[in-house]
C-alpha cells in the first residue's frame, strides 16, 4: 500500500495499527455470537466472515444477507438485516395475550 499521500503522524499510526492487528490473537468466546455476513461478494473471494467468527465462538450463528460487507447497513440492502433482528428481538420479549389483563394509565390533567 503506498503511503506516501499521508502525513509522517497518520502514516505511523496505520502501521502501528496493522501491526497490532497481525499480532492480535482472540481468545475463545463459548456464549452466543449473531454474525451477518454479506452474500454479494467480490469475483474469486469466498465468505470468511462467518468463518473466522466459528473459529473465535464455535456457538456463532452466522446469517447471509443481500448486499455487500459494506451495504448491508445502508438503506437499499438493510432492510434483510433488520427484519431479521426484528424477528429475533420479538422472539425474545414477552408478547401480551388476549387473556392478560389491560393496563390504562389515568389521563393526566393538562
Amino acid at each position: 500500500m503506498d503511503l506516501s499521500r499521508y502525513p509522517d503522524d497518520q502514516k505511523s499510526f496505520m502501521k502501528r495499527l496493522y501491526t497490532a492487528l497481525l499480532e492480535y490473537t482472540p481468545k475463545t468466546y463459548l456464549g452466543d455470537v449473531l454474525v451477518y455476513e454479506a452474500r454479494v461478494r467480490p469475483l474469486f473471494k469466498l465468505p470468511q466472515v462467518g468463518r473466522v467468527w466459528r473459529a473465535i465462538a464455535p456457538r456463532a450463528n452466522v446469517v447471509s444477507v443481500e448486499g455487500t460487507h459494506l451495504s448491508i447497513l445502508r438503506e437499499e440492502d438493510v432492510s434483510g438485516l433488520a427484519e431479521d433482528l426484528r424477528i429475533r428481538v420479538a422472539r425474545m420479549v414477552p408478547q401480551p395475550s388476549s387473556n392478560d389483563p389491560v393496563s390504562i394509565a389515568p389521563a393526566q390533567a393538562a
